[in-house]
């Protein structure tokens, strides 16, 4: 923990050194009896991605951009080396700029202009308990990196999940093309 402690700060992150009384404080379910201590980012955060979807696409549209739904890309319009046009199974957008927000896709979406998006979605489990009582809703996130382990508050339950030291890839293929949110 104190090498983990060393290497951020000289990132220039502010991460803490705590005690298990400290921890216990933090998360009071948690036992506490065997472990030597833990390291704590007080600006460490969590984010919910529809938020944060909604949020850019907000963004986007108040600067001018035109954001199509529900519509699939089939492929592009180049010219010397520019993306013209992106052309959907509803017909051909005229562009003079495109952002890739294909997610897991976006590989994929990225090749039909030449484009290799270095991204690799892999499969991953967790689990959601229901609502436990006294469990804090600004509770951090704690993180196992020995069991390769998390633990965060999510509606007042846990989500559980791990980290697979050699996850197993996620071929889109077998996700419907009509697959969304």
């Amino acid at each position: 923990v104190q090498r983990l402690a060393t290497t951020a700060k000289s990132f220039g992150m502010d991460m803490q050194l705590l005690s298990p009384d400290e921890v216990k404080k933090m998360w009071p379910l948690m036992e506490t009896g065997d472990l030597v201590g833990a390291s704590w980012l007080p600006t460490d955060g969590q984010a919910s991605p529809s938020d944060i979807t909604q949020s850019l696409a907000k963004g986007a549209r108040i600067h001018g951009a035109k954001l199509f739904e529900e519509v699939r890309v089939t492929g592009f319009d180049m010219k010397d080396g520019r993306i013209t046009a992106v052309k959907t199974d509803k017909g051909d957008i005229a562009c003079d700029k495109v952002v890739n927000c294909a997610g897991q896709w976006a590989r994929q979406v990225g090749a039909m202009a030449g484009i290799n998006v270095p991204l690799q979605p892999v499969k991953h489990q967790y689990i959601i308990t229901e609502k436990i009582e006294g469990l804090a809703t600004d509770a951090p996130t704690i993180r196992d990196p020995d069991r390769r382990t998390y633990f965060k508050e999510e509606v007042g339950g846990l989500v559980m999940g791990g980290y697979e030291p050699n996850p197993q890839a996620w071929t889109t293929g077998d996700v419907p093309n009509d697959w969304e949110f």
